[in-house]
C-alpha cells in the first residue's frame, strides 16, 4: 500500500521472492475490494458459498470446503 508521498505505508518481507499465485491473490483481493467500495457492497454482510469445484482446486492453501 502506498501513500501519496511515494513511501510504503505497510511492508512485510518486501525483498522476499514469492510465487506468482500470491501476487495474483493480492491483485484479485485489491480489485474485488475496490469494486465493493465503488458499488457500496457491505463485504462483511455478504456470504458466498464455496462451489464444489473450487474446493478441489490444487495449488492453494486456502483449505476451502464445499458449501462453506
Amino acid at each position: 500500500m502506498w501513500v501519496d508521498c511515494g513511501l510504503p505505508l505497510l511492508s512485510s518481507c518486501q525483498n522476499e521472492r514469492r510465487q506468482i499465485a500470491s501476487l495474483t491473490k493480492i491483485m484479485t483481493a485489491y480489485t474485488v475490494l475496490g469494486l465493493c467500495k465503488e458499488y457500496q457492497v457491505r463485504v462483511r454482510e455478504q456470504w458466498i458459498p464455496v462451489h464444489n469445484r473450487a474446493s478441489y482446486m490444487e495449488g492453494t492453501s486456502a483449505n476451502l470446503r464445499s458449501g462453506e
